[in-house]
């Protein structure tokens, strides 16, 4: 059974971005695909629209970052994939 996210496993989210070009062709527009690494905090609903929020965000270009957080509506999240899991708590 495949465990659920849980605050701080270091995940890769594929998200659809918006791509503008505003001299450009309207027949050559495409979908932003980009791909940010980062920290998962949580699900939540943001104004009735649920969003993923993450942490320390990079993009896996390496080109740019984000530190704090960073707020994914889910509608435009691909895929997640944990590449660290957080470190379960002490009891």
């Amino acid at each position: 059974m495949k465990r659920a996210l849980q605050r701080g496993d270091y995940v890769e989210i594929h998200w659809i971005d918006i791509q503008e070009s505003p001299a450009g062709d309207p027949a050559e527009a495409y979908l932003a695909q980009r791909k940010s690494l980062g920290v998962f905090w949580e699900y939540k609903d943001e104004s009735g629209v649920p969003v993923l929020v993450t942490t320390t965000t990079v993009d896996a270009d390496g080109e740019t970052g984000q530190t704090g957080w960073c707020i994914y509506p889910t509608a435009c999240v691909q895929s997640i994939r944990t590449i660290r899991r957080a470190r379960k708590p002490k009891k």
